[in-house]
């Protein structure tokens, strides 16, 4: 097995499994989505780790249903946990999140399905732990907080317009339940502030499917948020020089991509920078509003 130059010496009595393992990962190559494509080789990689390390039970055969058993995938999962399955160890060595451990699971099912072996323990397991629905009392009270603190912050100060674009998503993520994928691929002309309306491109997991479209309506707060956020985008792409950009949301910050080369404020956002500014003003706000009466912590996932 080869992954980000990494040879793992595996268990030679693990070998039929492993390479079983390889083939499924490769039938599995034409139906799934980039990003699932990734998670099912990083737990190939990691199950050959795993073999290597001599902390899965002693195999009796070594075949795959052996390898996807209930008790061998136990102790896969505590090893992965752990942070023993690592190729590069964390700054902070924390262990590994329990998403993570959701992330395994759905892909050693998709895996026990591709080979033909019973996944009825992995199915169960696999259902994803679903958080506790935000109370809309409390993302009301959000969007009033951030629209106040836009408001009342420099106009031209970076965290100010991270408030406006923060008060727009949250808004949005709340009247259509759209995730980050889908709101980096929004263009401005997917909004209709005088119908209070935003079209969403739907991004299903597995690539091969359709891309539905969606017309949401938008509440009155979000269509305000979102004519605020346009507003300040506006003055951030005007500023920009050369193409144009019809992201709806773009960075408000200039950022150094190395060898430091200079990217301006006002480029469009992929989801994974959307996510994190997501997560760094909500820490931020959290911060900021602990022990204020009536407040409650917003989840640090957007979604």
């Amino acid at each position: 097995l080869l992954f980000d130059n990494v040879h793992p010496v595996t268990d030679p009595t693990w070998d039929p499994a492993l390479h079983s393992v390889h083939t499924a990962v490769g039938t599995l190559a034409a139906s799934v989505s980039a990003s699932r494509l990734r998670q099912l080789r990083w737990v190939e990689r990691e199950l050959g780790l795993a073999t290597a390390s001599g902390g899965l039970p002693s195999p009796a055969r070594g075949d795959i249903a052996e390898l996807l058993s209930s008790p061998v995938v136990g102790a896969y999962l505590d090893l992965a946990g752990a942070g023993a399955l690592r190729s590069r160890e964390r700054r902070d060595r924390t262990a590994s999140s329990a998403s993570s451990s959701q992330v395994r699971l759905r892909c050693l099912l998709m895996i026990a399905e591709a080979s033909g072996v019973d996944p009825a323990h992995l199915r169960t397991s696999a259902e994803f732990v679903r958080q506790p629905v935000v109370p809309r009392r409390t993302v009301s009270q959000l969007q009033e907080q951030l629209a106040w603190l836009a408001d009342e912050a420099a106009g031209t100060h970076p965290s100010a317009l991270a408030l406006h674009r923060l008060r727009a998503v949250v808004g949005v993520v709340v009247d259509t339940g759209t995730r980050a994928g889908e709101l980096c691929q929004m263009t401005t002309g997917d909004v209709d502030l005088e119908a209070g309306t935003l079209r969403v491109q739907r991004r299903p997991q597995r690539s091969t499917s359709p891309r539905p479209e969606s017309l949401h309506a938008l509440s009155g707060a979000t269509v305000e948020s979102l004519r605020s956020w346009l507003r300040v985008r506006g003055a951030i792409v005007g500023a920009l020089q050369g193409g144009v950009v019809d992201a709806l949301w773009v960075s408000v910050r200039a950022n150094h991509v190395p060898p430091g080369r200079p990217v301006p404020a006002g480029m469009p956002l992929q989801p994974r920078g959307l996510a994190r500014s997501y997560r760094r003003e909500v820490e931020r706000l959290n911060d900021q509003f602990a022990g204020t009466p009536g407040w409650r912590p917003l989840p640090l996932r957007m979604e």
